[in-house]
Protein backbone atom coordinates (compact mmCIF):
# COMPACT_ATOMS: atom_id res chain seq x y z
CA UNK A 1 0.00 0.00 0.00
CA UNK A 2 0.76 4.05 -0.23
CA UNK A 3 -0.38 7.17 0.77
CA UNK A 4 -2.56 7.26 -2.21
CA UNK A 5 -3.92 3.41 -2.30
CA UNK A 6 -4.80 2.47 1.32
CA UNK A 7 -7.09 -0.84 0.32
CA UNK A 8 -6.98 -3.79 -2.07
CA UNK A 9 -10.53 -2.19 -3.56
CA UNK A 10 -8.87 1.06 -4.33
CA UNK A 11 -5.86 -1.14 -5.51
CA UNK A 12 -8.50 -2.81 -7.90
CA UNK A 13 -10.31 1.30 -9.49
CA UNK A 14 -8.33 2.53 -12.01
CA UNK A 15 -6.20 5.25 -11.77
CA UNK A 16 -5.40 6.35 -15.14
CA UNK A 17 -7.31 7.00 -18.64
CA UNK A 18 -5.63 6.34 -21.98
CA UNK A 19 -6.41 8.34 -25.05
CA UNK A 20 -4.92 8.04 -28.32
CA UNK A 21 -5.31 9.37 -31.72
CA UNK A 22 -4.40 6.62 -34.42
CA UNK A 23 -3.74 6.77 -38.10
CA UNK A 24 -5.05 3.53 -39.25
CA UNK A 25 -3.97 3.63 -42.41
CA UNK A 26 -0.49 4.30 -41.79
CA UNK A 27 -0.42 2.47 -38.55
CA UNK A 28 1.43 4.78 -36.67
CA UNK A 29 0.04 6.98 -33.64
CA UNK A 30 -0.09 10.78 -33.54
CA UNK A 31 -0.63 11.62 -30.08
CA UNK A 32 -1.25 9.62 -26.95
CA UNK A 33 -2.30 11.01 -23.40
CA UNK A 34 -2.67 9.61 -20.07
CA UNK A 35 -5.02 11.60 -17.52
CA UNK A 36 -6.59 10.83 -14.01
CA UNK A 37 -9.26 8.30 -14.93
CA UNK A 38 -11.86 10.05 -13.87
CA UNK A 39 -10.76 13.43 -16.68
CA UNK A 40 -13.40 13.32 -19.12
CA UNK A 41 -12.91 12.28 -22.92
CA UNK A 42 -13.64 14.96 -24.97
CA UNK A 43 -11.23 17.77 -23.26
CA UNK A 44 -8.50 15.13 -23.36
CA UNK A 45 -9.18 14.03 -27.40
CA UNK A 46 -9.47 18.56 -27.50
CA UNK A 47 -6.07 19.06 -26.04
CA UNK A 48 -4.72 16.30 -28.55
CA UNK A 49 -6.18 17.79 -31.19
CA UNK A 50 -4.75 21.29 -30.79
CA UNK A 51 -1.26 20.09 -30.25
CA UNK A 52 -1.89 18.10 -34.01
CA UNK A 53 -3.94 21.04 -35.80
CA UNK A 54 -0.90 22.44 -37.30
CA UNK A 55 0.04 18.79 -38.85
CA UNK A 56 -3.43 18.32 -39.54
CA UNK A 57 -4.88 21.83 -41.15
CA UNK A 58 -5.10 21.66 -44.61
CA UNK A 59 -4.92 17.53 -45.05
CA UNK A 60 -8.34 15.37 -46.06
CA UNK A 61 -8.86 13.78 -42.48
CA UNK A 62 -11.78 11.86 -41.36
CA UNK A 63 -12.38 11.30 -37.51
CA UNK A 64 -13.11 8.07 -36.20
CA UNK A 65 -15.06 8.28 -32.76
CA UNK A 66 -16.83 5.80 -30.09
CA UNK A 67 -20.00 7.00 -29.13
CA UNK A 68 -18.64 9.51 -26.03
CA UNK A 69 -16.94 11.71 -28.35
CA UNK A 70 -19.77 12.96 -29.86
CA UNK A 71 -20.47 16.96 -28.83
CA UNK A 72 -21.41 19.80 -30.68
CA UNK A 73 -18.27 21.28 -30.00
CA UNK A 74 -16.69 18.31 -31.99
CA UNK A 75 -19.25 18.63 -35.11
CA UNK A 76 -19.18 22.50 -35.42
CA UNK A 77 -15.25 22.56 -34.88
CA UNK A 78 -15.17 20.07 -37.46
CA UNK A 79 -17.10 22.05 -39.95
CA UNK A 80 -15.07 25.27 -38.83
CA UNK A 81 -11.61 23.54 -39.88
CA UNK A 82 -13.20 21.84 -43.29
CA UNK A 83 -12.38 18.08 -41.58
CA UNK A 84 -14.72 15.17 -41.78
CA UNK A 85 -16.17 12.85 -38.81
CA UNK A 86 -17.75 9.43 -38.35
CA UNK A 87 -19.28 9.13 -34.71
CA UNK A 88 -21.16 6.64 -33.20
CA UNK A 89 -23.99 7.17 -32.42
CA UNK A 90 -25.30 7.81 -28.55
CA UNK A 91 -28.72 6.76 -27.78
CA UNK A 92 -29.90 9.55 -25.54
CA UNK A 93 -27.92 12.16 -28.42
CA UNK A 94 -30.41 14.58 -30.37
CA UNK A 95 -33.05 11.81 -29.19
CA UNK A 96 -36.00 14.92 -29.94
CA UNK A 97 -34.39 15.48 -33.61
CA UNK A 98 -33.94 11.66 -34.04
CA UNK A 99 -37.50 11.09 -33.13
CA UNK A 100 -38.42 13.50 -36.21
CA UNK A 101 -36.27 11.27 -38.50
CA UNK A 102 -36.26 7.90 -36.57
CA UNK A 103 -37.93 5.63 -39.65
CA UNK A 104 -35.44 6.84 -42.05
CA UNK A 105 -31.92 4.43 -42.31
CA UNK A 106 -30.19 7.67 -44.33
CA UNK A 107 -31.41 11.37 -43.04
CA UNK A 108 -30.11 14.51 -41.64
CA UNK A 109 -30.87 15.90 -38.19
CA UNK A 110 -31.36 19.95 -38.62
CA UNK A 111 -29.92 21.35 -34.84
CA UNK A 112 -30.31 25.11 -34.24
CA UNK A 113 -27.93 26.40 -32.20
CA UNK A 114 -29.19 29.26 -30.47
CA UNK A 115 -28.10 32.13 -28.25
CA UNK A 116 -28.57 29.31 -24.97
CA UNK A 117 -26.74 26.44 -26.52
CA UNK A 118 -24.05 28.67 -27.66
CA UNK A 119 -23.40 29.84 -24.31
CA UNK A 120 -22.89 25.80 -23.64
CA UNK A 121 -20.20 25.34 -25.82
CA UNK A 122 -16.79 24.96 -24.81
CA UNK A 123 -14.49 26.34 -27.28
CA UNK A 124 -14.39 30.28 -27.81
CA UNK A 125 -13.17 29.47 -31.12
CA UNK A 126 -16.04 27.75 -32.31
CA UNK A 127 -18.58 30.50 -30.77
CA UNK A 128 -16.77 32.87 -32.38
CA UNK A 129 -16.53 30.88 -35.87
CA UNK A 130 -20.79 30.58 -35.10
CA UNK A 131 -23.64 32.63 -36.75
CA UNK A 132 -26.82 33.61 -34.50
CA UNK A 133 -28.89 30.80 -34.42
CA UNK A 134 -26.60 28.83 -36.60
CA UNK A 135 -28.50 25.47 -38.40
CA UNK A 136 -26.01 22.65 -37.87
CA UNK A 137 -26.89 19.68 -39.91
CA UNK A 138 -25.54 16.26 -39.12
CA UNK A 139 -26.41 13.09 -41.28
CA UNK A 140 -27.54 9.94 -39.12
CA UNK A 141 -27.26 6.72 -40.83
CA UNK A 142 -28.05 3.34 -39.18
CA UNK A 143 -28.61 0.07 -40.84
CA UNK A 144 -27.86 -3.84 -39.53
CA UNK A 145 -24.63 -5.20 -40.92
CA UNK A 146 -23.70 -8.67 -40.80
CA UNK A 147 -19.81 -9.63 -40.96
CA UNK A 148 -17.71 -12.61 -40.24
CA UNK A 149 -15.45 -12.36 -37.00
CA UNK A 150 -12.04 -14.14 -37.26
CA UNK A 151 -10.33 -15.07 -33.73
CA UNK A 152 -7.11 -17.20 -32.92
CA UNK A 153 -8.11 -20.08 -31.21
CA UNK A 154 -5.60 -22.74 -29.47
CA UNK A 155 -6.33 -26.66 -30.49
CA UNK A 156 -5.63 -29.07 -27.90
CA UNK A 157 -2.44 -29.80 -29.65
CA UNK A 158 -1.62 -26.73 -29.08
CA UNK A 159 -1.77 -25.50 -32.38
CA UNK A 160 -3.40 -22.15 -33.71
CA UNK A 161 -5.82 -21.98 -36.17
CA UNK A 162 -8.50 -18.78 -37.29
CA UNK A 163 -11.88 -19.61 -36.22
CA UNK A 164 -14.47 -17.55 -38.27
CA UNK A 165 -18.01 -16.45 -36.91
CA UNK A 166 -20.66 -14.93 -38.62
CA UNK A 167 -22.04 -12.08 -36.75
CA UNK A 168 -24.56 -8.94 -37.07
CA UNK A 169 -24.69 -5.67 -35.62
CA UNK A 170 -26.74 -2.31 -35.35
CA UNK A 171 -24.81 0.16 -36.56
CA UNK A 172 -26.09 4.04 -35.76
CA UNK A 173 -23.57 6.81 -36.66
CA UNK A 174 -23.65 10.62 -37.16
CA UNK A 175 -21.08 12.15 -39.73
CA UNK A 176 -20.98 14.79 -42.11
CA UNK A 177 -19.66 12.83 -45.14
CA UNK A 178 -22.79 14.26 -47.42
CA UNK A 179 -22.08 11.60 -50.97
CA UNK A 180 -20.51 8.34 -49.32
CA UNK A 181 -22.80 5.93 -49.43
CA UNK A 182 -23.53 3.70 -45.87
CA UNK A 183 -22.32 0.46 -46.62
CA UNK A 184 -18.81 2.77 -47.48
CA UNK A 185 -19.00 4.57 -44.29
CA UNK A 186 -19.57 1.48 -41.89
CA UNK A 187 -16.17 0.14 -43.69
CA UNK A 188 -14.58 3.36 -42.74
CA UNK A 189 -15.78 3.23 -39.01
CA UNK A 190 -15.55 -0.93 -38.58
CA UNK A 191 -12.84 -1.95 -40.84
CA UNK A 192 -10.33 0.71 -39.94
CA UNK A 193 -11.17 2.15 -36.42
CA UNK A 194 -12.70 -1.20 -35.00
CA UNK A 195 -10.45 -3.26 -36.60
CA UNK A 196 -12.53 -6.11 -35.62
CA UNK A 197 -13.92 -7.45 -38.96
CA UNK A 198 -11.96 -9.90 -41.73
CA UNK A 199 -14.95 -9.52 -44.40
CA UNK A 200 -18.22 -8.65 -44.77
CA UNK A 201 -20.88 -11.31 -45.72
CA UNK A 202 -22.29 -8.68 -48.44
CA UNK A 203 -20.60 -6.74 -50.48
Amino acid sequence: MNPTIRSIEELRMPLSKLSAIYDPLNKIILDFAIKPYNSSEIPIMFEQLDKLFSFLKGKKVIFLADRYYGSADFFLWCEKNNFSYVVRAKSNFYKDQRALIDEKEDAFLEINIHNAWKKRLKREDVKEWIEEDYLMKIRRIKADYEYIETQRVQKRDKTWVEKETPKSTHCEYFTNLKIILIRRIFYIYTILYAGILKRPMTS
